[in-house]
């Protein structure tokens, strides 16, 4: 391992002049049930470069962040990798995540410790991928994930408008991850439709979906989607510019759990300018048997 790093100080030497850094400054407060309030500053960034060197290239793509009171910290260390690529294969190995989703809002499954949308980070993996021509690629992996080692097989299809994803993921340990997963995406007229699902044989309740959809609607782009997620659950994103400097986001979704469900819903409006955006966002979220949190947040970032 410290000989990877040192590799990968030496490439990114030269390349400092292609890092591309953002720094976010902002607040946030939280109503809770009960009337109790939480709030506090918080802090984020984010790093990003790629030097290349012939068909060797360092990539490198952390999203630190911090927030208070819970003086809690997240190095968002997504990806550090060194690689080598030719126009038909594509070897790299370090630091990295592997997301596996069809769908956009959705996780049946994810890889446990090596990212998901919640989690930036990565884990510890190396892995190859041939790619014969446009639109088709296979990818073999070894990866080191929470539950221990496991290699993953994933091949990438697309015939026209038709993509297909097939998944393999298997551990010899018991404790470590074991799925089959096929998903789809295709062109129907105006609409995108897509879906996944997955087949876990190590888990009490293995069968995972989700099926989608996404059009623009409005001047902006709308996706629907529902699944099963272990619990049921339904999600919906709507996405649009606002004149010629702003953008509304807005995503509202519920999980069905034991007869009742959790619904939870968020806006964000964003101010772009030159060299920095400025977001306010609202969201409220149902706790199950306890009431409705309620939450605003202001936030500045800044690009260098």
């Amino acid at each position: 391992m410290k000989r990877l790093l040192l590799l990968l100080f030496v490439l990114g030497l030269p390349a400092l002049a292609q890092l591309r850094l953002d720094v976010a400054v902002g607040g946030y407060a939280r109503l809770l049930p009960g009337g109790q309030l939480v709030a506090g500053p918080r802090f984020a960034g984010g790093l990003e470069f790629t030097p290349a060197r012939g068909p060797w290239r360092l990539t490198v793509q952390a999203y630190p962040s911090w927030s208070a009171p819970e003086a809690h910290f997240d190095p968002g260390l997504a990806r550090m990798t060194v690689g080598y690529a030719t126009e038909a294969i594509d070897v790299e190995a370090g630091l990295a995540r592997h997301p596996l989703a069809t769908a956009q809002l959705l996780e049946p499954y994810r890889l446990p410790g090596c990212g998901s949308a919640n989690d930036p980070n990565g884990c510890w993996s190396a892995w190859v991928e041939a790619l014969p021509r446009i639109g088709t690629s296979l990818k073999l992996a070894l990866l080191k994930t929470d539950g221990s080692d496991a290699g993953l097989a994933r091949t990438s299809l697309r015939w026209r408008e038709l993509e297909l994803h097939l998944t393999a993921v298997y551990g010899p340990n018991p404790t470590a991850p074991a799925a089959a997963g096929l998903g789809a995406s295709e062109r129907l007229g105006r609409w995108i439709v897509y879906g996944e699902g997955w087949w876990l044989p190590r888990a009490d309740d293995p069968a995972r979906g989700a099926l989608g959809a996404s059009t623009y609607l409005g001047g902006g782009l709308l996706t629907l989607e529902a699944g099963y997620v272990d619990p049921w659950t339904v999600a919906g994103a709507y996405s649009r510019p606002i004149g010629e400097d702003g953008n509304l986001d807005l995503t509202a979704g519920a999980s069905l759990a034991d007869g009742e469900w959790t619904p939870a819903a968020s806006g964000a409006f964003t101010y772009l300018m030159n060299d920095a955006d400025l977001r306010f966002g609202v969201e409220g979220t149902r706790l199950p048997g306890v009431g409705y949190a309620w939450g605003l947040s202001l936030d500045v970032r800044a690009y260098y």
